[in-house]
C-alpha cells in the first residue's frame, strides 16, 4: 500500500503528461529566396494561425513576437510563404526561425 501511495504521489509532483495535455510537435519548415525575400513555408493544417515567431542570428540579431488574442493571429496556409515581421536577413549570416502555429 506504502508503494502504490509513493507511486501515485510521484506522478502527481512530476507533472507527468496525460491524455489532456497537448503535446507540442516540431516540423520542418523549407526556407527559399522568392522575388529577393527571405520565404519560409510550413506544412500548416487548415485553420492554423501563428501564435508566436522568433528569428536569430549568429550576429545576434533577434526577433520575438507572441500574438495571444485571435484577432492579431495570421492565418499560416501550407506552401505560401510566412510573414517575416521586418526582419532583416543579411547574406553570409546563420538563422534560425521558429512559428508555434495554434488552432482555435
Amino acid at each position: 500500500m506504502k508503494k502504490f501511495i509513493l507511486l501515485s504521489a510521484t506522478f502527481l509532483l512530476t507533472g507527468c503528461p496525460g491524455p489532456m495535455d497537448p503535446v507540442t510537435r516540431e516540423l520542418p519548415a523549407q526556407a527559399a529566396i522568392v522575388d529577393n525575400q527571405v520565404c519560409i513555408t510550413a506544412p500548416a493544417n487548415k485553420g492554423e494561425k501563428i501564435f508566436s515567431v522568433q528569428f536569430g542570428s549568429d550576429s545576434g540579431q533577434e526577433i520575438y513576437k507572441t500574438f495571444s488574442h485571435p484577432d492579431e493571429q495570421i492565418q499560416a496556409v501550407s506552401g505560401e510563404c510566412l510573414p517575416t515581421f521586418g526582419f532583416d536577413f543579411i547574406a553570409g549570416d546563420s538563422y534560425s526561425a521558429f512559428y508555434r502555429l495554434e488552432k482555435n
